[in-house]
């Protein structure tokens, strides 16, 4: 049975329709697109929960930092030279994003300038191995383990994806 759901008066949703049991409503709006239609790309919870960072605009490359009642994207964090296309969070609380095809970079929670920039052809998905402090990443060579200690690369698989997510068990 597709029962319609709700959808919220004061921040509707992009959604023309959702059924119940769910609801819409939008958390950040007025964000610009790409030049290709697309909209935010990557987002990261802060460890401390309170704020949420998202990444999208014109050139895919610009961070709006929002508190968890979210709202309309105002003054941008910053804007990078790099897209970004990935963003979170590791253990220790650095921010690392991928970049579509170009480096992993570790960001600045608080300001999102560009602290380091590692290897190439780093593509879309991440995902933290926190027990072992270290980043599953997409690339150009399938899924490679960047050991944050090191710094160093390691090949995993060489399929290539574009998401990577643990599972609750690790």
């Amino acid at each position: 049975l597709r029962v319609p759901g709700l959808q919220s008066s004061i921040r509707p949703s992009a959604f023309a329709q959702v059924f119940e049991p769910f609801t819409a409503s939008a958390f950040a709006t007025a964000i610009p697109q790409s030049g290709a239609g697309i909209g935010p790309l990557g987002l990261a919870f802060t460890p401390d929960g309170l704020s949420v960072i998202v990444s999208g605009g014109t050139g895919r490359n610009t961070l709006w930092k929002f508190n968890l009642s979210g709202g309309a994207a105002a003054r941008p964090l910053i804007t990078l030279d790099v897209p970004i296309y990935d963003l979170a969070f590791d253990a220790n609380g650095l921010l690392w994003a991928t970049t579509g095809g170009g480096p992993l970079v570790q960001l600045d929670p608080e300001t999102g300038v560009i602290l380091q920039r590692y290897g190439t052809g780093v593509t879309l998905g991440m995902a933290v191995d926190a027990a072992r402090n270290r980043l599953f990443v997409a690339t150009r060579n399938g899924v490679e383990i960047f050991d944050i200690a090191s710094a160093a690369f390691t090949p995993f698989s060489p399929t290539r994806v574009d998401a990577l997510a643990f599972s609750p068990d690790g």
